[in-house]
């Protein structure tokens, strides 16, 4: 690593683990774009299509692992009004299944059958169905160093409230409360700011639309081919 002539590394968080190695090197850092993602259908036919039409679907999206924090959120279920419910669109690997199937357990000991959903792995075309419906997502990792998760969310124009660590700041650092923080890893907690955060807020998805234009392919990629140059 040190002898490379640049080192790019996709969040602050990366650089300060690298840094942490003791890699004499200063990396570059260069967030992941966010894809121009244009929404086809509307919301009403979107959650019409799932079955869940006059609902507030919260939406964790992702590998299911113990690291991105499912069973906080199906706890948090337990606090929220019946018109909340979840989708968790993923999957866990064979190394995860037992975490999953844990999952499933406190889904059937809350009594959340009829209000949680795990979809497994989507379809391009399922997965659109699902970004369209979903009113808000959430991102409570206990820790991270990067999500593309979370980009295909914002890519989306999605609400989202992620967990208090370093790497979810760095977004509300190039755009301001783009991201709403959970400052308490705590399940009733979570529920509280579910219900607190408006889901149609003008303002939160004008800093969403900021967010993506910052960290747009075209704009990523000019980022790249600068380093690109500075190492020649």
């Amino acid at each position: 690593i040190d002898n490379a002539s640049n080192i790019i590394v996709n969040s602050e968080e990366e650089a300060t683990r690298l840094i942490q190695l003791n890699s004499t090197k200063s990396p570059c850092i260069v967030h992941h774009y966010i894809e121009q993602r244009e929404l086809k259908e509307s919301k009403i036919n979107a959650k019409l299509h799932l079955g869940l039409e006059n609902k507030k679907i919260i939406l964790i999206l992702g590998y299911i692992h113990p690291r991105k924090g499912h069973d906080l959120v199906i706890e948090a279920m337990r606090y929220l009004p019946k018109e909340y419910y979840l989708i968790v669109a993923g999957d866990a690997v064979l190394s995860q299944r037992d975490y999953k199937n844990t999952l499933i357990d406190s889904i059937n000991t809350f009594a959340l059958s009829d209000r949680v959903r795990i979809t497994g792995y989507l379809t391009d075309s399922d997965l659109e169905i699902v970004l369209t419906a979903t009113d808000l997502a959430v991102v409570p990792c206990r820790n991270v160093s990067a999500s593309g998760s979370l980009n295909t969310v914002i890519s989306a124009g999605i609400p989202v409230i992620a967990a208090d660590l370093p790497f979810f700041h760095e977004y509300n650092s190039i755009v301001g409360n783009s991201i709403t923080i959970l400052p308490k890893f705590d399940s009733y907690y979570l529920a509280k700011m579910v219900q607190e955060i408006p889901l149609k807020d003008d303002k939160i998805k004008k800093r969403l639309v900021a967010l993506k234009k910052h960290l747009s392919i075209e704009n990523t990629t000019q980022r790249y081919l600068d380093i690109y140059q500075e190492s020649i």
